[in-house]
């Protein structure tokens, strides 16, 4: 481990809008020119821009994996091991479907599986889009 370990982008967006701030006024109080209504608004747009910054930053981590799986009607799955990054993944079994041994690894993909009154068995599926 990194002993000097640096702040995620959540912190680091924060600290630059902050730091603009604190630039814009600093260059207000040396023109004399400072009055309160202008620190009210001056303070809403800080609070907005910080928010904005927070949000935009979280929005590019993680991307958007998202795993459903569900078994209605006496269905089953089973064994279906999943990999995915930066995937939508929806396995549906139902009305004594079944899914066995479905293996999917995708990356960057939309898949679904669907099993209705009948068997998906030993179905690997690889996206990389």
């Amino acid at each position: 481990m990194d002993p000097m370990r640096t702040p995620g982008p959540r912190v680091l967006a924060v600290l630059a809008v902050l730091v603009s701030a604190a630039v814009g006024a600093v260059t207000n109080l040396i023109t004399n020119r400072w009055n309160w209504t202008l620190a009210a608004v001056l303070a809403v747009l800080l609070a907005a821009s910080a928010a904005l910054a927070a949000q935009a930053a979280g929005a590019r981590r993680g991307g958007r994996t998202r795993i459903r799986q569900k078994a209605t009607g006496y269905s089953r799955i089973d064994h279906s091991g999943i990999k995915a990054k930066d995937a939508s993944i929806t396995q549906t079994a139902r009305r004594k479907g079944t899914i066995t041994g479905s293996s999917i690894d995708a990356r960057d993909a939309d898949i679904a599986q669907t099993a209705a009154a009948a068997n998906i068995t030993d179905s690997p599926i690889d996206s990389d889009s």
